[in-house]
């Protein structure tokens, strides 16, 4: 296995925060939206929610552990975070689902570099 550059230790020390804050952040949205009723606490958007926390906090997991499979799941678990961010766009003037657009965006753009 080579050695990796502080540079990218830096940047997969990054990518795990951007997983973790993702995850937590879904967690968040899915008691507010719970919380909040209506439309934003249907089962297809909370779905959603779950699948990206789940597969941020796999993710991270295994990235921590370095992981050879991260480069295979990654595809997918960026598929989830940009479907997350959409889905969180459509719901206006929500703080929570606002950062939790922002924050999966991150996550995806983050991941993208590692896949």
């Amino acid at each position: 296995m080579a050695t990796m550059t502080k540079e990218q230790i830096s940047y997969v020390e990054r990518t795990i925060e951007s997983c973790r804050d993702c995850r937590d952040i879904c967690e968040e949205t899915i008691f507010h939206a719970i919380r909040s009723g209506g439309e934003i606490a249907q089962m297809d958007v909370l779905g959603v929610l779950m699948d990206c926390a789940g597969s941020c906090n796999l993710s991270e997991k295994m990235m921590l552990r370095g992981s050879p499979y991260l480069r295979g799941m990654a595809p997918a678990v960026i598929e989830i975070c940009e479907a997350c961010a959409t889905m969180c766009d459509t719901v206006p003037r929500d703080d929570y689902f606002s950062t939790c657009a922002n924050s999966a965006r991150r996550c995806a753009n983050n991941l993208k570099q590692l896949a």
